[in-house]
């Protein structure tokens, strides 16, 4: 039986528990995408003051 070698999607180590190989990503490195994940999604949301004056 050959067993295939799940590697991390951030930092590509080899991934060794089944909950982090359905993730793609190791438990560390889960926290920094979810991290990212969320800094994105507030930037996305972000205005520029020109934003605001044209809008006035």
């Amino acid at each position: 039986m050959t067993q295939e070698i799940t590697l991390c999607g951030r930092c590509n180590r080899k991934l060794k528990d089944q909950k982090s190989i359905d993730r793609q990503f190791g438990p560390v490195c889960y926290k920094k995408h979810l991290q990212e994940q969320a800094e994105e999604e507030i930037l996305k949301n972000q205005i520029t003051i020109d934003e605001v004056e044209e809008a006035s």
